[in-house]
């Protein structure tokens, strides 16, 4: 049964209740798409581009001039994460694009990589090679843990397949091993590295230490997510006697 309203009063609040079901109703909808936007995930993404004196890798040179480096990572998950890595000397003695996968939980991360480097100075048609000998893709699977409350890192790579291959063409697993030390003072975060491979490898023709590294990077101008930083390296390879100093220039989108 409808309940008729003839007294002023029930006038007075059927009108105050209409009134605040009205500003109700438009706070709502004005509230509700920022609220359905905060409650949408951020895409966590961050990139860089740097321009190195040369490339240099576990105690190795592997360009020999000036290299022009780029990388983005995304994260696809909580826990996981994908990227992509390119490198190209600019006198064309060194060119490598580099996919990889990583999962991380509870200080640990496991990755995936896909390096690919051609033998050629151009690149061409190698790299829908995937065939051993002759591919010029390289997998490697590598496994870090990050120490609690302690800044030292620990970390296992090895190739498990592609052109990492002995003179008999089998394969190597040529693995490294490092322990690391970053420390931030500052602005500037430092790190110390101690490389290892246990046999012989594409790392060297005997078991040793090929990788004694200390380098510092500083952001020189910050602004909103994006600084520029330089960034030095000092490297020494015990087992080549082999020492090197690089330096370059980034931009970082954090």
């Amino acid at each position: 049964m409808r309940r008729k309203i003839n007294s002023p009063a029930m006038k007075k609040r059927a009108l105050i209740s209409a009134l605040l079901l009205t500003v109700f109703l438009n706070v709502a909808a004005e509230e509700t798409p920022a609220t359905e936007a905060a409650s949408k995930p951020e895409v966590i993404w961050d990139a860089s581009v740097s321009l190195q004196n040369q490339h240099y890798l576990r105690g190795m040179q592997t360009g020999r001039g000036l290299s022009f480096e780029a990388g983005a990572n995304i994260q696809l998950t909580k826990g996981l994460s994908a990227g992509i890595w390119n490198g190209t000397a600019l006198n064309s003695s060194y060119k490598e694009i580099d996919f990889y996968l990583t999962y991380s939980l509870d200080g640990f991360s496991v990755s995936v990589l896909d390096y690919y480097c051609p033998r050629e100075a151009v690149f061409s048609d190698e790299f829908s090679d995937w065939h051993e000998p002759s591919t010029p893709h390289l997998v490697d699977v590598q496994l870090t843990y990050k120490l609690p409350r302690v800044p030292f890192s620990v970390m296992v790579s090895t190739m498990v397949w592609g052109d990492d291959l002995d003179s008999e063409n089998q394969n190597q697993y040529s693995t490294y091993l490092e322990l690391g030390y970053h420390q931030s003072v500052e602005e500037m975060n430092t790190s110390f590295i101690l490389g290892y491979t246990p046999w012989k490898s594409f790392y060297h023709d005997q078991a040793g230490i090929v990788n004694l590294e200390a380098s510092a990077d500083y952001p020189v101008i910050e602004f909103s997510r994006l600084s520029m930083n330089i960034n030095t390296r000092f490297i020494y390879n015990p087992v080549r006697s082999d020492i090197y100093f690089g330096a370059g220039l980034s931009v970082k989108r954090n």
